[in-house]
């Protein structure tokens, strides 16, 4: 990555961060959406 004015590792890292905690959240999301489909109880039934 080029550091320029507008560019400095901090921002880069804080837009890093933000971008991983919004994958986090879809992924949470689309796991919560598995869990309710298949019951949403903690112990299955083997």
């Amino acid at each position: 990555m080029k550091i320029t004015k507008h560019s400095t590792p901090r921002r880069a890292t804080t837009e890093s961060s933000i971008f991983e905690d919004e994958a986090s959240r879809k992924g949470m999301g689309r796991k919560l959406k598995q869990f309710v489909e298949k019951g949403a109880e903690v112990y299955q039934k083997v």
